[in-house]
């Protein structure tokens, strides 16, 4: 960012006056990365922030990550200037269902994926709401596949609808050392009433519940 004040990366969604502009820059990203993507030194992976996430701002000097489909320039303008003040890339979550999948190995080395039930969105590729994982050949990483493309890009960050919860199986997918110890976690935000959560050992042919306990 370089202008002395707040740029404006997704709110509102799909509007004229922020990075993920719809007129401006979105047909430059590329198909499954139409968003932005901050490196985070805790876990090693990048990011994506989209329109999925809670308003950010890119504070002045702030750098960050973008995949394209052709060369070109990312463009900011003064329309998309915001006066902010405070640390906007900790801002709470919303009250929407939300699970973040995380992994850590045995030098406690966290990754994470994250999938969001939003109305609107679908199965399938969203753009804007969807993103993929910047680094797809790392030698450790936690990703979604697209519930409706099982074989398609892994996903950081995945979009569903918010209903018919049972119909949706996601696929997950993980990348480590053979024989190497893996615990899984997550953490969940506004599970909605008598839905459980479960993950599939397909290999074990077993079921974990992991919303309790």
């Amino acid at each position: 960012n370089p202008y002395p004040s707040f740029i404006n990366v997704n709110k509102p969604a799909n509007s004229t006056n922020n990075i993920l502009d719809l007129g401006v820059n979105f047909s430059l990203l590329e198909s499954g990365f139409k968003a932005i993507y901050f490196w985070d030194t805790v876990s090693g992976t990048y990011k994506p922030i989209n329109n999925t996430s809670d308003a950010k701002y890119l504070a002045p000097g702030q750098g960050y990550f973008v995949r394209v489909n052709a060369d070109g320039n990312i463009t900011l303008n003064e329309n998309m200037q915001s006066h902010q003040s405070g640390n906007y890339f900790s801002k709470s979550s919303s009250d929407r269902f939300e699970i973040k999948l995380k992994v850590t190995n045995s030098l406690s080395t966290e990754k994470n994926t994250e999938i969001k039930y939003i109305a609107g969105t679908t199965t399938g590729l969203d753009e804007g709401y969807d993103a993929g994982l910047f680094n797809p050949t790392a030698a450790f990483s936690l990703y979604t596949h697209l519930v409706a493309d099982k074989e398609g890009l892994k996903y950081a960050l995945q979009a569903l609808p918010n209903s018919n919860f049972d119909t949706m199986v996601v696929p997950v997918g993980l990348n480590a050392n053979k024989d190497s110890e893996i615990t899984f976690s997550a953490d969940f935000n506004s599970i909605p009433n008598g839905v459980k959560i479960y993950l599939e050992d397909k290999e074990a042919n077993v079921f974990t519940r992991i919303d309790e306990g």
